[in-house]
């Protein structure tokens, strides 16, 4: 009983299946980085005690004082 097709051919599974899943793993990936790196960025912006010292906010406080 000897076959001519190739090992793993009839696996069941479609090639266009198994594309879509992996590229919807990497745009997962690359919003989990690009979040992470996101808020590394808002806290390297942020002063020590999470005080901010912008224009804006420091008008405002002295408006409701």
């Amino acid at each position: 009983m000897s076959s001519a097709h190739k090992a793993g051919s009839e696996s069941g599974i479609d090639r266009g299946v198994v594309i879509i899943f992996l590229l919807w793993i990497a745009i997962i990936i690359g919003v989990v980085v690009t979040l992470v790196l996101e808020a590394e960025s808002q806290s390297l912006r942020s002063p020590v005690g999470g005080k901010s010292s912008t224009a804006l906010e420091q008008d405002s406080s002295l408006t409701m004082e």
